[in-house]
């Protein structure tokens, strides 16, 4: 796990699906006529937008900047050799913006060996030169290292639905219970948590399911990461319900049951929310492990 942070250090602000990216000194950027840009500028351009670029390991990532605060993105397994990264690692967490106007981020990490990586607060400094922007630890160092972004071929500005209004104005339809068993069930689902953390779980078809996540928003749990197990069952309003147990930790005898939820597809990407009516509703959005 030590290794894993090591090798995400870069991971505290944007990320990218492109293997290649330009990565120079702060001095380079500077001489070539960067400029830095101010928070105005930052939540104008980058917001809601999806940008790429390599980690400071070469991990190929991406990810969104959300108008509400949050970040979700996905992107290659850094432990993987390098030029062969496989699988996908959601990513999830908060950013702001500090005194000095730097855009601080406090990410999560699902990597695929299981459990949840928080990795420490970053605050960095953004320039942009052309279409592209750049990132750093420093605005006067000019030995400090920049890493390139870029917002993502074909990509516009976009919001991920927040409640169920947006989400059906958006053309989202509801999961059928033999649709959710058909394309749900037997496959590792992840996602955000509505206390802003990350969920990875699969539903078994014998009504079981396990995963790990943090934090969970369930009464009497942890704080931290925790894997659980528990059951599932699809009730008369096609409601996928259920109930929740930790494992491994001093909560394991807690048994937790969990709201029934609605399931939603829109494109390739699924939500959950508690009701199907109340369009001021929360949504979570959950994808398909790859």
């Amino acid at each position: 796990m030590r290794s894993f942070i090591k090798l995400l250090a870069g991971l505290g602000i944007v990320l990218a699906p492109g293997i290649s990216g330009a990565q120079s000194t702060l001095g380079e950027l500077l001489d070539a006529g960067a400029k830095k840009i101010t928070p105005t500028e930052f939540k104008r351009d980058v917001i809601q937008r999806t940008l790429v670029g390599p980690t400071n390991t070469g991990a190929p990532l991406e990810v969104m900047y959300v108008a509400n605060g949050s970040i979700a993105g996905m992107g290659g397994n850094p432990l993987d050799t390098a030029g062969s990264y496989r699988q996908n690692v959601p990513v999830s967490g908060a950013w702001m913006i500090d005194e000095t106007e730097r855009i601080c981020t406090a990410m999560q990490v699902a990597p695929p060996q299981g459990g949840v990586t928080t990795l420490p607060q970053r605050c960095q400094y953004w320039f942009k030169m052309g279409d592209a922007y750049y990132i750093s630890d420093s605005e006067t160092d000019r030995h400090a290292k920049v890493l390139r972004r870029s917002v993502k071929a074909g990509a516009v500005r976009t919001a991920v639905p927040r409640n169920l209004g947006e989400l059906l104005d958006a053309g989202a339809q509801r999961l059928s219970g033999e649709e959710f068993k058909r394309e749900i069930v037997q496959r590792t689902i992840i996602g955000p948590t509505a206390g802003g953390g990350t969920t990875e779980a699969m539903y078994a078809a014998n009504g079981s399911f396990q995963g790990a996540g943090t934090p969970l928003n369930v009464p009497n749990w942890p704080a931290t990461s925790a894997s659980f197990t528990g059951e599932w069952t699809i009730d008369s309003a096609g409601r996928i319900c259920g109930t929740l147990r930790p494992l491994g930790t001093t909560f394991a005898q807690a048994v937790s049951p969990l709201p029934c939820q609605v399931w939603f597809k829109l494109g390739e990407d699924y939500f959950i929310a508690e009701s199907d009516s109340d369009r001021r509703a929360q949504v979570l959005r959950r994808v398909i492990k790859r």
